[in-house]
C-alpha cells in the first residue's frame, strides 16, 4: 500500500467524521433547549456529590451519564458548551463504530457503517441534545467490542481476565447510563 493510498483512505474517514460533526453543529447555537435535557442541564449545575444526589432523587435514569457530563461543565455551564459534550459523544461513536468495523471487515464496509449512524435520523436527533442517548451509544458500542474480544479470548486462552473485565466495566457502564440498560445489555 503506497503512501498516496494511506493519506486517501485516511482522508475519507477523516471526512465522514467532520461532516458528522458539522451535521451536528448546525443551527445549534440557536436552539432552545426542551424539558429533559433542562433537567440534565440542572442536575449538573451543582458540584459532584449534589449533582449525584440530585440525580437519585429526582430521576430514573442511573447517574454514570450525570457524573461525566458534570465533569465536562468544569469547562464552562453554557447550552453550547453542554451540547457540544453530546456532539463530541455522538462523533466518538461514529468513529469508534468505523475502527471496529475496520478491524472486524475492511475499509469500504466501515466507511459504509461510519456513513450510515454519522446520518441516521435517531443519532442525528439525539446528537446534540443534553441527555445520555450519544453517550449510551458509544457505551454500547464499548459493550459490543468487549463481548466480541471476549468470545475470540474464549477460543485461545484457559480463562481470559482482561477481556472478562471489560466485559463487566462496558456492562455495567451501561447499566448505570439509562434506566432501560439491563434491557440493552
Amino acid at each position: 500500500v503506497s503512501k498516496r493510498t494511506d493519506v486517501r483512505v485516511l482522508a475519507i474517514g477523516a471526512a465522514i467524521l467532520f461532516a458528522a460533526f458539522l451535521v451536528r453543529l448546525i443551527g445549534i447555537d440557536g436552539r432552545w433547549m426542551w424539558f429533559d435535557e433542562l433537567l440534565s442541564a440542572t442536575f449538573v449545575a451543582h458540584d459532584l456529590p449534589n449533582t449525584l444526589v440530585t440525580n437519585l432523587r429526582f430521576d430514573i435514569h442511573p447517574p454514570l451519564y450525570y457524573f461525566q457530563l458534570n465533569l465536562w461543565t468544569l469547562g464552562g455551564h453554557s447550552d453550547l458548551w453542554l451540547m457540544l459534550n453530546t456532539v463530541l459523544w455522538s462523533g466518538a461513536a461514529v468513529a469508534l463504530v468505523m475502527w471496529r468495523v475496520t478491524r472486524l471487515y475492511d475499509l469500504q464496509t466501515a466507511w459504509i457503517a461510519g456513513g450510515l449512524l454519522a446520518f441516521s435520523s435517531a443519532a442525528l436527533v439525539y446528537g446534540d441534545q443534553v441527555r445520555m442517548y450519544a453517550f449510551l451509544m458509544v457505551v454500547i458500542l464499548w459493550a459490543w467490542i468487549a463481548l466480541d474480544e471476549w468470545l475470540k479470548a474464549e477460543r485461545t486462552e484457559r480463562f481470559p481476565w482482561k477481556a472478562s473485565l471489560n466485559v463487566v466495566a462496558s456492562q455495567t457502564a451501561v447499566v448505570y447510563s439509562h434506566s432501560a440498560g439491563i434491557v440493552m445489555i
